[in-house]
């Protein structure tokens, strides 16, 4: 515990005499700076007091310290793991930048949601983007975090489990590698492998090496095989999506309700809310492609990164008939060809739109 004393003996200290976490110095400096909480950032960091000192001799920001200054701010805020609204936060500190600097305007920072020619227009400023971004970032990599523990624990019990002698595993490994028949003997040797090659694929393979290494994957029933390696990993849960859809549905629901604010999605959202008669299928389906209005989007190329509805027509192919569903494919197959990009897997839907 650290006593009152001791906290104000901190304020003594310089940075660099600190030898205390990141996290905790900043969110000391928070508590004990009320006064003028903009300041106390801008004093903390050294860019920040290089903002200020700039200001009282020059009158002005420059763009550059306009995007240096809301960096600063939106560091400070996810280091200290401020738990306001992104637009509540934006508001205050683009009150706050006006106090200190009066020649600078709020809409710079912030433009609160808004209605313009019948639209709704979602809040916008440097601020308030800065701070949308970081929290999806941190988001993401917690995310990653999150399923990389989960991803090694389930490997370590695979390879308790089921891992064979190394020697063993390279002549299975070869046989798979050549050989696609008889089937049933594929079955047998993809579980009689599958410690050992999910601990190689976890160990940074790329899909192309993959693909390589393991061609059956890519057979007409390699979703076989992937459904053995699943089963090894999370045994007994291969379907558990499907027994318990409806736990599913009530909580994504909710995600959904908190965190959706694309137009489209939102009438789609409501769509399914409010209408009565809607087959499971029907629910099912529009649940599934209000996945893409929620979860981050990896960017395609460098300077490309899929829309919402370029996720969703991505995810999911619609067909009238059964029979169109080969003709779609292989328009797919040539879009991809031009764009030079993979099709990735796909929920065909055969439906009347």
């Amino acid at each position: 515990m650290i006593d009152s004393d001791s906290l104000r003996d901190l304020e003594n200290f310089t940075e660099d005499q600190m030898c205390i976490p990141n996290n905790l110095l900043l969110q000391h400096r928070w508590r004990t700076d009320s006064r003028n909480s903009l300041t106390s950032i801008l004093n903390f960091s050294r860019k920040g007091r290089e903002i200020s000192t700039d200001y009282k001799e020059n009158k002005r920001l420059t763009s550059k310290q306009q995007k240096m200054l809301v960096h600063v701010i939106s560091d400070f805020l996810m280091e200290t793991e401020d738990s306001r609204s992104s637009a509540e936060l934006a508001d205050v500190y683009s009150s706050e930048i006006l106090k200190l600097f009066p020649t600078e305007k709020k809409e710079t920072y912030y433009v609160p949601n808004r209605l313009n020619n019948k639209k709704r227009k979602h809040p916008s400023g440097k601020l308030y983007d800065r701070i949308c971004n970081t929290r999806s970032k941190m988001k993401a990599k917690k995310s990653s975090r999150e399923v990389a523990v989960q991803t090694n624990r389930g490997l370590s019990k695979v390879c308790q489990i089921s891992c064979i002698s190394i020697e063993e595993y390279i002549a299975k490994k070869l046989w798979l590698k050549n050989n696609c028949a008889p089937w049933d003997k594929v079955l047998d040797m993809w579980k009689e492998t599958s410690g050992r090659r999910l601990q190689e694929i976890y160990q940074g393979s790329s899909t192309l090496t993959i693909t390589e290494e393991w061609p059956r994957y890519m057979d007409s029933l390699g979703y076989q095989l992937i459904d053995i390696d699943f089963e090894s990993m999370h045994p007994g849960k291969a379907q558990s999506l499907l027994s318990n859809m409806d736990d599913f549905v009530k909580k994504v629901m909710e995600i959904y309700d908190e965190e959706i604010s694309d137009t489209m999605s939102r009438q789609l959202l409501n769509f399914v809310k409010h209408t009565e008669g809607l087959t499971t299928d029907e629910k099912d389906c529009s649940i599934i492609l209000l996945l893409s209005a929620v979860l981050i989007h990896v960017k395609i190329k460098k300077h490309m990164r899929p829309s919402i509805s370029d996720a969703q027509t991505d995810l999911v192919l619609f067909v009238s008939r059964q029979n169109d569903i080969q003709r779609q494919i292989e328009l797919l197959q040539e879009t991809n060809a031009q764009q030079r990009t993979r099709i990735q897997p796909k929920l065909i839907v055969i439906a009347s739109l």
